[in-house]
């Protein structure tokens, strides 16, 4: 097993939920995609990372949003086994 150099950690303080950062990454994809340099591996250099701002709710209305997200999800996902079978 190998890994790089090419990784950053984002350390959720008090303020901001994993979740809610997790659902921002994710749903941000294509924007990270668009700042990623590199002919054979492509990543997102540090000072980008650091230039990076996001607009952040506050801690009570990120746990709303993770938690309706989740169900939604989960809806999502007993639609599609129901189709499937």
């Amino acid at each position: 097993m190998a890994t790089s150099q090419d990784f950053v950690n984002w350390v959720c303080g008090p303020g901001l939920d994993p979740d809610f950062l997790m659902h921002l990454f994710i749903r941000s994809r294509e924007r990270f995609r668009s700042l990623s340099a590199g002919a054979i591996h492509k990543t997102v250099y540090f000072p980008t990372v650091m230039a990076l701002h996001v607009c952040v709710r506050p801690i009570d209305e990120q746990r709303r949003i993770v938690a309706r997200l989740t169900a939604q999800l989960a809806e999502i996902d007993q639609a599609r086994a129901a189709l499937e079978a």
